[in-house]
């Protein structure tokens, strides 16, 4: 038993993985080239050395919110990153989807 679930939660994160991939990528479309989010887990979306500003975070997150709505997932990101703007659960396109998976999936 302990094994499917453990199979589920991973096949959640890397489909949670891949849409924070695809709405990045859409993202990217609208970025000059050297602003533009590397389409991998370890890229940092928060902090200092996040190519992106906070519109382009906003952005980002509001995408990913549209694609797990899409899945019957209501989840509002940017109201978790601005209550506590000094200690944001997720930093890099990996965390955030541990993050979500965790919080949501489960």
């Amino acid at each position: 038993m302990l094994r499917k679930e453990i199979a589920k939660s991973m096949c959640d994160q890397d489909k949670i993985l891949n849409i924070i991939f695809k709405c990045a990528e859409e993202l990217n479309f609208q970025l000059p080239i050297d602003g533009q989010l590397e389409l991998n887990g370890s890229t940092p979306i928060i902090g200092n050395d996040s190519v992106l500003d906070s519109l382009g975070i906003v952005t980002l997150l509001v995408k990913v919110e549209v694609e797990l709505s899409n899945l019957g997932k209501n989840i509002n990101l940017v109201d978790t990153l601005t209550h506590d703007p000094n200690s944001p659960p997720f930093g890099t396109m990996q965390d955030l989807s541990v993050w979500i998976n965790r919080s949501f999936f489960k």
